[in-house]
């Protein structure tokens, strides 16, 4: 089913074993989201949970279909909601930040299936219509191209699958 299983956790991490992403802090630990219950764990180096936080919803903090997940080198966590068409952050601690995306204009992001972060904490998504969105650290979309405006370099219009940015 493309789901990634949940194997050598304790139980009490997670009720169910879909996690949507995994991503590593600079200093090692783990941060593991799960899809089904939005909860978003902090591991340490031997596994052990250190924090939990966040819950299925789609009130601020809430996650409601969380997949992709990215970290900054200054410990933020960055976590993709496909349903919410949306990316909340928090603090390594589990403090929600604020949201990016989903603003009710042309700001939103449609169809996310990758998130990047560079060296500034500026926000790469990579959205399933073949776009890219670059947003601030605070959300605000800075710059947007899609596949088909990088025709020109490939001779024709390249496909993206995956994304990642150099720090």
């Amino acid at each position: 089913d493309g789901k990634i299983e949940a194997h050598g956790l304790s139980p009490s991490v997670f009720k169910d074993s879909d996690l949507g992403d995994v991503d590593v802090l600079p200093d090692g630990r783990l941060v593991v989201v799960n899809e089904d219950s939005g909860q978003v764990a902090i591991l340490g180096t031997n596994l052990e949970a250190q924090s939990l936080f966040s819950q299925s919803g789609s009130d601020a903090g809430e996650l409601d279909d969380p997949r992709p997940l990215a970290v900054s080198i200054n410990n933020t966590v960055f976590v993709g909601d496909v349903k919410s068409k949306q990316v909340s952050v928090f603090n390594d601690q589990g403090l929600f930040l604020h949201t990016i995306g989903r603003s009710g204009n042309s700001d939103d992001i449609n169809g996310l299936t990758h998130i990047s972060i560079d060296a500034e904490e500026n926000v790469y998504v990579l959205e399933g219509i073949g776009r890219i969105s670059i947003y601030n650290f605070s959300g605000e979309l800075i710059a947007r191209f899609s596949a088909k405006d990088l025709q020109q370099y490939f001779g024709e219009t390249p496909e993206f699958s995956a994304m990642t940015t150099d720090l």
